[in-house]
Parts: structure tokens; C-alpha cells; sequence
């Protein structure tokens, strides 16, 4: 893992803070949970734009000028920068469309080959001097995804992860993300996943699977490393997230129990664009709540069961 990337996105992000909801917690204790897994933007990230890689977003010129510059390429207009990405934004959905017709229904994407192929393009169309070097993709994506949705840590999020981890549970993440999430992740929480007590066998990112929230195959792939590692069904998993389509529907399809965090107005999701029904187990406003629906510790509740460790 690049550590200077690591202290880029250190230097880049600010504090944000969550806006209210009108949203009413619904506490109640779900018993027998042995693992908790998490969303990122939303969750257990405050996230002004929700996701990364969304298109449309208002800073978008903004964050091409501050890429180019990160990587000392030419200082770039902001009519120029604005024209890139538009051509990102295309590029995006060029990918998703090709993935889809190849039969993945929800596709991601790997936004490094999107670059190579967006800087190409302006290349080709006279938007980035010919002659120019080729940048840093990474630091130039991690610094135009730093600009374009910046993010900071949910408050209360670092101290109940590390009490759910001092109390026994298995701790993973499901997540639309990039290869720069757990880097930005790791800048803001100040210790790498491992150490914050995720198991990456638990873990599923939409890069690395090519395959994005709401598919709940994304959700299956965490669920068998709670299998294979730990002995932990899915019905023994809670899975805490934002967005009631792409979290709570999604994690209840593969057999999760859910728990809607309803702590952001800007990133909280209650609609389903699908039309699928989804209700949470749970609801909370803040990371304070969680432990009160996960009741006692996982240790206690996993008394004379063995664990299976890859």
C-alpha cells in the first residue's frame, strides 16, 4: 500500500460533519450477531457526494484542476476542465454499459483503466498537450475522487468499531469503492484496516469483484469469508449501511440482518429506485446505538463453537 498516497489524502480532506435526519432510531436488540459489517460513504464515512465515481457532481471541474495539478501537468482552465469531465463522466458510463451488455447487472469499474482511457481521449481532442508526460493515475484519481467527495470519519465510528472489536464480533466491509477507498480510510482513522479490526477475508470491495451494491452477489462473497474463516452464517451477520436499495435489500438478499444508518441527510437513501420492498432490522442515527442492537458481546455468544480460520 502506497504510503504517500496515504498521507495525499491526509493532506487533502477537511472535516465535514453530518447533517440530521427527521429519521426516528428503532433500537431494538437483535440477538445471536457474531459479525458486523460495514457500508463506507455514508456510513462509515460522511460523504458529501454518497459514492465515488458519480457523475454530475458540481466540483467536477475543480477536481480535474487539483488532479493535473497533484501530477504537474499544465495548469488546465476550468472550460478545459469542465469539458475532461464530461468525458469522464461518459467514460464511466461507456464501461458500465459494456459491462452490462456482457451480462453483469450491476458492473463496476476500475477507474485507473477509465483514466488511461480519458486522458487518451484529450490527447486526441487537443484537451492535454501532446507532449505532456504521462501522470501518476493514482495520484491523479485518488486526488480528483479527494476533490470531487470529500469525506471525513462519522463521528463516533472509530470508537465503536474498536469496541466491537474488543468485545469479540468479526468485523468486515461491503462496499462501492476504488482502489483508493482503503487508503483514504486508513489516512482518516490513522491505522490500517487490519488494525482497526476488519478481516479482509470479510471484506468485499467493488473493484477487486467487478460487481457493485445492489448486487447481492457482492454480499455473498463477504458471507463466505464469515463462512470459511469464522463458522459465521449471514442470519449471524448484521450489515449497517445507508441506502435502503443498495444496503438493506441487497444484505437481506443474501441472508444478512440489516440495520439502516440514518445518521447523514446528504447520504441517507430511502428510496428504492426498483421498486423492491426492504425493511431494516434495525434503524440508528449514530454510531453510539449500535452496540445497544448487537446486545452481548460475540465472544459470549460464541461460547463452545469453534472458529474456522483460513
Amino acid at each position: 500500500m502506497r504510503s504517500d498516497l496515504i498521507q495525499l489524502s491526509a493532506s487533502r480532506l477537511r472535516p465535514l460533519s453530518p447533517e440530521p435526519t427527521a429519521v426516528a432510531p428503532d433500537l431494538r436488540l437483535l440477538p445471536g450477531i457474531r459479525a458486523v459489517l460495514f457500508d463506507v460513504y455514508g456510513t462509515l464515512l460522511v460523504s458529501e457526494a454518497g459514492e465515488p465515481v458519480e457523475c454530475g457532481r458540481p466540483n467536477g471541474d475543480l477536481a480535474v484542476c487539483a488532479a493535473f495539478e497533484a501530477c504537474g501537468l499544465a495548469p488546465c482552465p476550468l472550460d478545459t476542465a469542465a469539458a475532461i469531465d464530461r468525458i469522464l463522466c461518459r467514460a464511466v458510463s461507456a464501461e458500465k454499459d459494456l459491462r452490462r451488455a456482457a451480462g453483469a447487472p450491476h458492473p463496476e469499474i476500475d477507474i485507473l483503466d477509465v483514466w488511461a482511457r480519458v486522458l487518451a481521449l484529450c490527447r486526441m481532442e487537443g484537451l492535454v498537450p501532446a507532449e505532456a508526460p504521462e501522470p501518476d493515475l493514482a495520484r491523479l484519481a485518488l486526488v480528483h475522487e479527494c476533490v470531487a467527495n470529500p469525506v471525513w470519519p462519522m463521528p463516533g465510528a472509530a470508537d465503536t468499531l474498536a469496541g466491537l472489536r474488543a468485545r469479540g464480533f468479526v468485523l468486515g466491509i461491503v462496499s462501492n469503492a476504488q482502489f483508493y477507498t482503503p487508503l483514504i480510510l486508513q489516512a482518516l482513522f490513522g491505522s490500517d484496516l487490519t488494525a482497526l479490526g476488519f478481516d479482509d477475508g470479510c471484506c468485499a470491495w467493488s473493484y477487486r469483484a467487478g460487481i457493485g451494491k445492489p448486487d447481492p452477489a457482492l454480499f455473498r462473497l463477504a458471507a463466505d469469508g464469515l463462512r470459511t474463516r469464522h463458522g459465521i452464517a449471514p442470519g449471524e451477520a448484521l450489515f449497517v449501511g445507508n441506502h435502503v436499495e443498495k444496503d438493506i435489500a441487497a444484505a437481506a438478499a443474501a441472508g444478512f440482518r440489516t440495520c439502516l444508518f440514518a445518521g447523514d441527510r446528504r447520504s441517507l437513501r430511502l428510496e428504492a429506485p426498483s421498486g423492491i420492498a426492504a425493511r431494516p432490522d434495525a434503524v440508528v442515527t449514530g454510531f453510539d446505538q449500535i452496540p445497544g442492537v448487537v446486545g452481548e458481546t460475540a465472544a459470549a455468544e460464541d461460547a463452545g463453537r469453534p472458529q474456522i480460520l483460513a
